[in-house]
């Protein structure tokens, strides 16, 4: 998550949703950043997500999850109100699944 040359620093409430290169079945599914972690040494940030309603990840459903804002983006407080297909098919493909 940079813009131009530096990368914005995160704060609490910010939404955020995975990059598609970084987690294909969460990409795009809007988050809320709940804590922020020192920042590491490489000079990224790490910060727990919580989603509004649990999500499917691996064979489970997730609320929260830690990740490393870059591999973030922003998301726009329009597209936060709206139901994400990724979370649809997310749920269908997870629901299909023998268990």
């Amino acid at each position: 998550m940079t813009t131009g040359e530096h990368q914005i620093k995160p704060r609490r409430g910010m939404s955020m949703a995975f990059k598609a290169n970084a987690s294909r079945s969460l990409a795009g599914i809007p988050a809320t950043v709940i804590d922020i972690w020192p920042r590491f040494r490489s000079g990224d940030y790490l910060v727990t997500l919580e989603y509004a309603t649990p999500v499917p990840f691996r064979k489970t459903l997730i609320r929260h999850i830690d990740a490393f804002v870059t591999e973030l983006d922003l998301v726009e407080p329009a597209q936060v109100a709206l139901p994400t297909a990724n979370l649809q098919r997310a749920w269908r493909r997870t629901m299909s699944r023998p268990r």
